[in-house]
């Protein structure tokens, strides 16, 4: 998992494409947090200081 996967996934969001625009079981922009939440949560996100 990489930054690049953010960008693939809204790629996919805006496409509407259903797993992306409905990741997390709700549709819409909430599906941007659920995955961004998910992508944090596997270790790859924020920068450390």
């Amino acid at each position: 998992m990489g930054v690049t996967d953010i960008f693939c996934f809204l790629n996919d969001w805006f496409a509407n494409q259903n797993p992306a625009y409905c990741f997390g079981g709700t549709c819409g922009v909430q599906a941007i947090f659920a995955f961004l939440t998910v992508w944090f949560a596997h270790g790859v996100g924020a920068c450390q200081t």
